[in-house]
């Protein structure tokens, strides 16, 4: 009698081994590496300084701007693109603060227009008190002084 008040099927049960059987609506699975799909607003690997002697070398050798709460050193490069590398001391905030402005300032790099033409390593050091500065703005003047020198 295949009425619409019919009964559910019954619940699945764990199998022989005591584990209960995957959801058909399991959550999609995340793209891996080699699936091909990047983001398309991504900080990819070679616009970042990652290696502790590219950083010391840009801080050793390079030239020091300062913007309201943001010290910036910067060495030319050989490859074309500006490459970043933000260092935030203990002194400036905890550490959720830290992080904070390790991305806001990854994220002003990456949609500043005028980084893409240069070819320089930047680090960038915020001073304490940066994370209730205006942080554009200080990044933007940065930027524009990096210009003129470059």
């Amino acid at each position: 009698m295949g009425s619409a008040n019919a009964c559910p099927p019954p619940a699945a049960e764990p199998s022989s081994n005591g584990a209960w059987p995957k959801a058909a609506n399991a959550w999609p699975s995340k793209p891996t590496k080699n699936s091909g799909v990047q983001a398309k607003h991504s900080f990819p690997k070679q616009r970042r300084l990652r290696k502790r002697k590219e950083f010391l070398h840009t801080q050793t050798q390079g030239r020091k701007l300062r913007s309201g709460c943001l010290v910036g050193l910067i060495t030319p490069n050989p490859l074309g693109f500006c490459r970043l590398g933000v260092t935030v001391t203990k002194k400036v905030c905890n550490a959720v603060g830290r992080n904070q402005l390790r991305r806001q300032l990854r994220e002003l790099f990456r949609k500043h227009p005028h980084t893409q033409a240069l070819s320089v390593d930047l680090v960038v050091i915020p001073v304490p008190g940066a994370l209730k500065s205006n942080l554009k703005e200080d990044f933007g003047r940065l930027l524009g002084k990096l210009r003129v020198l470059a």
